[in-house]
């Protein structure tokens, strides 16, 4: 039997015009995500001889087995067409293999994990052997606004100070905008509060709305506004008041009227999973006129959370006691949140366009979806966006598999497994990330989401970009050395060359790139909190902030971007070679992170739409990047660039 596995090779692919919705094909490329009206084709392209197959999947919610008999075709293949009512009646995530019956017995059609290809056994496979095929429903409008653009996140107190608030008597102010330090905690200071500012304001951000527009910019996410005593506001106050420090509700209304103005949506940032034990409700410290949960068992605020000893025991955020965690699913929380003159219908009305929901998988299924039904309510098109750090369709969260994208949780999530992967083939030269990452997510995702998901090189929860991609390790130090710690002349030169590259990377997959603000003049830092010093006005790195411009400049200018199907051609450690596929049109994206250069051919004229040319060869130097159009019958290719003596 070890004879025949190794000698024979068989490919699963299911056919690009397989999808049958309303009586319409229309073609998704490869994927293993389909909607509940659409029909199927699975097909297994035969280089060996079989009896039968069969197709037989398992439900991952409680393991029934379903099997279906697949077809021969005349070429000795085998296929079955499978309508996805016929295997669940509601969505629901599932497993599968291929079962065939040859002459020399019965064996697997099942996933290769190493390279995501396919392969041959003669047992039955475990789970992470099968492919997984995702059944959702569509949505009856997705968030057009977003797909398609690019985004820009913002740490508000420390982009422009734009007004003069006034500052908050618990609230300290650090003046030195260029080299001022943020404040971090130290071990054994009891007394850290996170609440030295730096005086950013939403009216600092709306003056430098035409300076985020001229960056391609669609879409603003805001880091937490509303009050709390902290300068990060992931430990609300209070969901009802726009902090005073950041400009109030009349600062929002005129940031938000501004934003408009410019073609610019925003989203906010929820943190609905805890709040501040500084709010309104809890007051841990009496500061407010309410009765807080901590204050009395009768408050209208005690069943939101969970003591174990009141008032003093609690059950709060990852253990800080400064974050008590919210029963979410308590009634009387979610109506405050989702009722009539809830949250989240408050702000979709006074503007924003969606909602970035902090610590998504410590939320339930039940509480995604009825917050998401509340949104669409208001507005049929309202992005609801998670952070989570995996594979979003198949996470494990707390022992329970969520359900993310059945079609009435998340819209979409941050891209953190792209990101890891683009640092690591950028930096390290990593193939085999790259590969299984960008293969994994594309066809485990449903297209709607991987076309709105936020792609990201950084955000306040990570390394600066620049930094992960060229500076040295930080394992083992202090925050105080940490604090102090820079990069050399050295790295940082080679870091705003690989910055590039991956920004490129990251404007051109499947997705919505998004800028950590600053990223795009290289702001360098490491781990929180110092990840999060001021914008440096003034004294940007103008060769980056024309890239990233020129880079929006070409996303905007090829509408392709928001929706072209993704392959990659080719990769090893030098050269990544990907194509976007919309209609007659292809766009190939080669990216030269090796010292040579490369040659890139067409048989006919290509458009290298990035610099604007039209040739039939280019050359792709080092450390460089570059998008060629050409239609569907142009034939290409990419080959290191010989050497004159080589020539000879």
């Amino acid at each position: 039997m070890s004879s025949f596995i190794k000698g024979n090779k068989i490919w699963h692919r299911i056919e690009k015009k397989i999808l049958i919705s309303e009586g319409k094909e229309t073609e998704p490329g490869l994927c293993g995500a389909f909607t509940l009206d659409s029909t199927v084709r699975f097909i297994l392209d035969m280089k060996i001889s079989a009896k039968s197959a069969k197709m037989i999947f398992i439900s991952d919610a409680n393991g029934k087995r379903q099997e279906f008999e697949m077809i021969s075709d005349c070429d000795g293949n085998f296929f079955a067409e499978i309508p996805m009512k016929s295997i669940c009646e509601k969505s629901g995530l599932f497993f599968y293999e291929y079962l065939l019956n040859t002459a020399h017995g019965d064996f697997y059609v099942v996933r290769d994990n190493a390279d995501f290809t396919e392969k041959i056994i003669d047992k039955e496979p475990n789970g992470e052997e099968r492919f997984q095929l995702l059944i959702y429903e569509k949505r009856e409008r997705y968030p057009e606004f977003f797909r398609g653009g690019i985004a820009y996140q913002i740490f508000v107190d420390r982009f422009f100070r734009g007004g003069n608030e006034p500052l908050k008597s618990d609230a300290e102010l650090n003046p030195d905008w260029y080299g001022g330090v943020p404040a971090y905690f130290r071990p054994g200071d009891k007394e850290f509060k996170n609440n030295v500012f730096f005086g950013g304001d939403l009216p600092g951000v709306e003056k430098k709305l035409s300076y985020i527009a001229s960056l391609g910019v669609t879409t603003v996410y805001l880091n937490p506004i509303f009050l709390s005593s902290s300068t990060h506001k992931y430990d609300t106050a209070d969901y009802m008041q726009i902090d005073p420090m950041f400009g109030g509700e009349e600062g929002f209304r005129s940031f938000m009227k501004a934003a408009k103005k410019h073609g610019i949506s925003v989203i906010l940032d929820g943190v609905f999973n805890h709040t501040g034990d500084d709010s309104i409700y809890f007051n841990k410290y009496g500061k407010y006129d309410t009765v807080g949960a901590y204050q009395s068992k009768d408050s209208p605020y005690a069943e939101w959370y969970n003591f174990t000893d009141f008032p003093e025991e609690y059950e709060s955020w990852w253990g800080f006691k400064n974050l008590p965690r919210v029963m979410s699913d308590t009634p009387s929380y979610k109506k405050f949140l989702f009722g009539e003159d809830g949250v989240i219908r408050k702000y979709i009305r006074e503007g924003i366009c969606g909602w970035r929901l902090d610590v998504a998988d410590e939320l339930s299924d039940e509480f995604l979806e009825e917050l998401a039904a509340s949104a669409r309510e208001e507005r049929a098109d309202a992005l609801v966006l998670g952070e989570v750090w995996e594979d979003a369709s198949n996470k494990v969260s707390y022992g329970k598999r969520r359900s993310y994208f059945s079609g009435k949780e998340l819209d979409s999530v941050m891209n953190y497994p792209m990101r890891e992967a683009i640092i690591a083939y950028v930096r390290h030269g990593d193939m085999w990330k790259f590969l299984r990452t960008a293969n994994s997510l594309y066809y485990n995702y449903p297209r709607e989401m991987t076309h709105q998901l936020l792609n990201l090189l950084g955000s306040h929860d990570t390394v600066r970009a620049i930094t992960m991609l060229a500076g040295s390790s930080s394992e083992g130090l202090s925050s105080d050395m940490l604090a102090e710690k820079r990069m050399t002349q050295e790295e940082y030169k080679l870091g705003v060359k690989r910055l590039k590259l991956a920004y490129f990377i990251l404007a051109t997959i499947p997705g919505v790139p998004c800028i950590y603000y600053g990223d795009e003049i290289g702001m360098e830092g490491e781990k929180d909190p110092f990840n999060r010093r001021p914008y440096p006005w003034g004294r940007e790195n103008h060769d980056l902030l024309r890239y990233f411009r020129k880079v929006g400049r070409m996303r905007r200018r090829e509408d392709a971007f928001a929706d072209a199907d993704f392959e990659i051609m080719y990769i090893d450690r030098s050269i990544l070679v990907f194509e976007r596929r919309k209609d007659d049109d292809i766009f190939v994206i080669v990216v030269n992170r090796s010292k040579d250069t490369y040659s890139f051919s067409a048989k006919g004229e290509a458009q290298e739409i990035f610099n604007q040319r039209a040739e039939s060869r280019f050359d792709v130097k080092s450390m460089s990047a570059y998008c060629f159009k050409i239609n569907k019958d142009t034939k290409y290719g990419v080959m290191p660039k010989l050497k004159i003596s080589d020539e000879k």
